[in-house]
């Protein structure tokens, strides 16, 4: 992927506003060709993981970033080694379909990988999906929820729940 695709444009977009500090870290959870993860380094954070379950993606993902001149501070990883809670990164984009969002073990993983004060964009769902996926998250990620547009298609395709305060799962 270039970034192209409407639901990635948003999260390119909603990378681009966050001002990243340079001891920020940020994770992407169905990195694909991991142009966001790329754009994120770029963007100033420390670290940038992508994380796929296909492994195609992740060499892609490998390959891209280094024609883009981003070879430290980010790094491929396969879903399977993903365990809830291990790692906590400043900022998360999930930009993958919303079957995936919405199990439960999704939700702990990003809830739990999401830091308190963080950001959580979940990106890639319909305008009602939005719904649905606010009552799922909002026990773990308190605070504000905004729902981007995507002004081409004038719809809701992006959710972000600001974690503020530690919530179990």
């Amino acid at each position: 992927g270039d970034g192209a695709h409407p639901s990635t444009a948003l999260c390119l977009e909603w990378l681009s506003e966050r001002d990243f500090k340079e001891d920020e870290a940020f994770l992407d959870y169905g990195c694909g060709s991991g142009v966001l993860a790329i754009a994120a380094r770029k963007l100033g954070c420390r670290e940038a993981v992508g994380v796929d379950v296909e492994y195609e993606a992740l060499e892609s993902a490998a390959e891209n970033a280094e024609r883009n001149g981003v070879i430290d501070g980010v790094e491929w990883v396969h879903g399977r080694s993903i365990i809830p809670g291990m790692d906590e990164y400043d900022a998360v984009v999930a930009n993958i379909l919303v079957g995936q969002l919405s199990r439960p073990s999704m939700v702990a993983t990003l809830a739990l990988g999401t830091k308190v004060g963080g950001a959580l964009c979940l990106s890639g769902i319909r305008p009602d999906q939005c719904a649905v996926l606010e009552r799922l998250y909002a026990p773990c990620t308190p605070g504000v929820s905004q729902c981007l547009r995507d002004p081409r298609r004038h719809r809701r395709d992006a959710i972000v729940p600001h974690r503020s305060s530690p919530r179990r799962l």
